[in-house]
Order: C-alpha cells, then structure tokens, then sequence
C-alpha cells in the first residue's frame, strides 16, 4: 500500500474512533468559561529544508467551554478533596483511631493523606438509552505518608472500539489503605468495624462489594476522565473532546475497581516506570494527590491539550521533583509509551490486567482497532501527523469554532464540487447554514493554506507530488461529527 494512502487510512481511523462527593462533600459546581493553558500548549514547526526535523516550541491557546455554566454530573467520576480538620470531625477521625487501625506511631494527621472521593465499586447502575448512567460508590482514604511507592506503573487502555489510548498511572504501596464510607457521618466507633481485606487479592470483587470500613491492599490508579454537564453530550468523542464540552476529574481509584471496568471490552497494558529512588516514586503520588485536590472538576477537556496522557505525564513529572523529562514534547497517542521508552523512563513491560483478571478479552487478536493501528504505526507515529494533530486542535481553539459551524463544514465537504467559492455562493450559504459568511470564508481559506503545506511536506518525503485532497475531506467531514 502506497504511503499517502496509509497515511489516510490511519487519519480516517483515529479521527473516527478515537475514544472520552457524596452527602456531605455534595455540591453544585458549573464548569467554566475558560481555561488558560498557555504555558504548557505545544505548537509543532517543521522545518521546510528538512521535514524530517521538527521542533516543538509552547504556543498560546485557550479553552473555551462549549456550555459555560452548565452544572457537572459527578455521579461517577470526581477529584478527590482533601479534608481539613472540621470534615475530620465530622467523620470521627483522630490520630488515635488512626494509629490503632493502621499500626502507625504517627504524632500528627499531617504525616496522612485523608481525602474524600476515592472510588471503589458501584451503587448503582442503570441503561437510559444508549448511555450507561453509573453511581460511584465513594469513599474517606487514609494513606500513610511514611510508607513506600514500590512501583509506578504506566497503563495504557487500548480500546477495543476506536484507534487511540487511555493513559493512567497505577501506584503499588507496601503499607494499606484504609477506606471509611463517605456517606456515613457520625460514627464514633467506626474503628471497631473495620474489616481487614489486605490478603485478598486485587480480583477479588469482595473489594468491590464492602460497604463498611475497611483496609485494602495500596494498590491504587490515578486517572484523568472527562465528565459530562447536564446538558451537554453523553458521551465522550473526539469532536466534543475538542470543543469544550466536558470537565475533567483527576480520580484516585482502587484499581480493582478500574480494572474490571476496563476489561470489559478493551486491554490494559502495563510499563513500568525506572525509579532511580524510594523518594521519587513518593514525589510523583504526593504530586497525584495534591494535584487532584487542588483541581478538582474545575479544568477543561481537550482531546490534545488537556486530557488523560497530559496528566499522567505531568504527575511523573511532579514540577521537576520526579522524572526528569518535558512532559508536554509527546502528546500523540501513540507516542507516549515510545517517547518514554526512548528516555530509558520504562523498565519493562508487565503482564496486562486482562491477564491478571483473567478476563474474557485476553489478547490483542481481539482488538480490532489495536490490529489496524499497528499495521499503520509508521505514519501514527511521524511528525507530520504530529503537525496535522496540533493544527486541526489548534484552528478549532483559536478560531472558537463551534458545533454549528462545524456542521456547516460537513455540509460544504459532504459534496465538495459543490462547495461555495463565490462570495455571493458563500453569503448564500451561510444563510442557509445560520453561520458567519465572513467565519465560513476564513475557514475555507485556512483549510486550503493547510492543505497545500502538508501536500509540499508529504511531496518532499516521499520524492514526488501527492494528492492530499481526500485527506482533507476525511478528516474535516470527521471533525464536523460525520
């Protein structure tokens, strides 16, 4: 197969498919307008001379909210809050309960991580037409600041359904966590009733169906997900990734709890991460933790800027006191595992959780979207796919481009021969259309300028001119929601 047409093979997949408190701690939180994340957006140039080489260098873009205001449903998925003295109270917690439980000689709260929003298992789960509408059991964590990280493990989610990945961290302590439902208040003898789950091992769904206090084996996930507004889409996609249309929530979760969602359909494969020390591995959680609290659902989805990858390279990197690597030079899905394993940051590959939790999908035979991918991981993982990324992310950002124009763009490429060109084609059609004539014009301008880079760039590598028309339809006709 020629090259131009892997290359548009690969684009057409990706773009088509690429994957998206309690009582107490309840309250009605909107998402914001914008986000301003210009010191960490990356714009990729490549050099005209010598498209082989490309350098990256920090651009300035911002998300906008695609319903600014719009309430957030944190049913499923949440940061976690950190608790302060009052909420401890309020959950009878004292250092001394907590010795007794955990066998620590602490002096002070201070030397534990106690937050709320820990997720383990479900309450609830119930099918509103084609969305699945989950109640997240949550739960108070006690982590013992004293106790090691004896391995950071880099998971990657590959999905069954759609060409991409999901990228989340997966920490292994050797001193338990203790979990106190978060939806009973007042107990003062809760630590009389703690149950010690610490010998099961992390496939057994007991974990999952405790509702008393309890201490688990420190295993845990810290996740990036992308959580819905009340009225915006129900489920996550690359287009609504890219407009602004979801929150983001940091989780920390048993990794029971994840791995079994997980599994269902997709596999998860594990890298372990090269910590030099003991105190590395502790500066990466403390950064997890602290991280999340800090943030909690008041970030903006991006597909590119601002998703699961951009977090957990960010917490590897701990604002400089845990890898020593730019977390932002990798932000393609399918060079995040190599730009680490060309770092040396990646010991080895572990066994997936698929085969750990012997689950039905066992291998990537049954990953269709895995099997395509790889067949194209030349093109998925070259600069000017890089370029193509950042730019079709970029124009939708820079241009505030919103749903409504982007169908109008569907509509001009559904039937390119008739595309307006004129302006009395384009004033007509913008009226037709409910957009901007002037919005439209610029548009079509920017597309063909993009066009015509790419094709010199893609012409210049392979030797000779290579028609990139089609590939633009493609991609545009996806972005508009084909």
């Amino acid at each position: 197969m020629k090259r131009s047409n892997i290359l548009l093979l690969s684009l057409f997949t990706l773009f088509l498919s690429l994957p998206l408190l309690a009582s107490d701690f309840e309250t009605v939180e909107k998402i914001m307008e914008t986000q301003d994340l210009s010191d960490r957006l990356i714009e990729i140039k490549v050099d005209p001379k010598d498209p082989s080489k490309s350098t990256r260098v920090y651009g300035e873009v911002t998300i906008f909210s695609n319903n600014p205001g719009d309430i957030l449903l944190r049913n499923e998925k949440r940061s976690i809050r950190l608790l302060d003295k009052e909420q401890m109270d309020d959950y009878q917690i004292t250092l001394q309960k907590i010795n007794q439980v955990l066998k620590t000689k602490a002096s002070s709260l201070d030397q534990f991580y106690i937050f709320a929003n820990f997720i383990n298992g479900y309450n609830k789960t119930e099918t509103i037409g084609d969305y699945v509408k989950k109640d997240a059991q949550f739960w108070i964590a006690v982590i013992s600041k004293e106790g090691q990280v004896e391995k950071v493990i880099m998971q990657e989610e590959q999905f069954h359904k759609g060409v991409g990945s999901h990228f989340q961290l997966r920490f292994l302590l050797n001193n338990p966590i203790l979990l106190i439902p978060q939806d009973q208040t007042g107990d003062l003898n809760w630590q009389q009733r703690v149950v010690d789950l610490t010998k099961l091992e992390i496939t057994d769904k007991e974990i999952l169906k405790i509702r008393s206090p309890f201490l688990m084996k420190g295993d845990l996930v810290y996740s990036l997900n992308a959580v819905r507004t009340e009225n915006g889409p129900k489920s996550w996609g690359i287009v609504e990734g890219g407009l602004g249309s979801f929150a983001n929530s940091l989780g920390v979760y048993s990794t029971t709890h994840v791995s079994y969602n997980q599994t269902e359909d997709n596999v998860v494969r594990q890298y372990e991460i090269k910590i030099d020390n003991k105190e590395t591995g502790k500066k990466i959680l403390d950064y997890a933790l602290n991280r999340s609290g800090q943030v909690m659902e008041q970030s903006i989805y991006h597909t590119i800027h601002n998703a699961c990858h951009t977090t957990a390279l960010e917490a590897l990197h701990a604002d400089g006191l845990g890898l020593d690597f730019n977390p932002y030079q990798d932000f393609n899905p399918f060079r995040i595992i190599l730009g680490l394993k060309e770092k040396g940051m990646i010991t080895k590959e572990l066994d997936t959780i698929n085969k750990i939790f012997k689950a039905k999908v066992q291998n990537f035979n049954d990953v269709k979207a895995y099997q395509l991918a790889q067949q194209n991981m030349a093109v998925l993982t070259s600069d000017i796919f890089d370029k193509l990324l950042l730019d079709i992310g970029n124009f939708i950002l820079k241009e505030k481009v919103d749903k409504r124009e982007l169908a109008a763009l569907k509509v001009i490429l559904s039937n390119p021969s008739k595309a307006p060109k004129t302006p009395e084609d384009i004033g007509k059609f913008a009226v037709e259309n409910n957009v901007e004539p002037q919005r439209i014009a610029h548009f079509l301008k920017i597309i063909q300028e993009e066009q015509m880079e790419i094709q010199s760039l893609l012409s210049k590598r392979l030797g000779k001119n290579v028609d990139t028309e089609m590939l633009w339809q493609i991609l545009l006709k996806i972005l508009a929601g084909v």
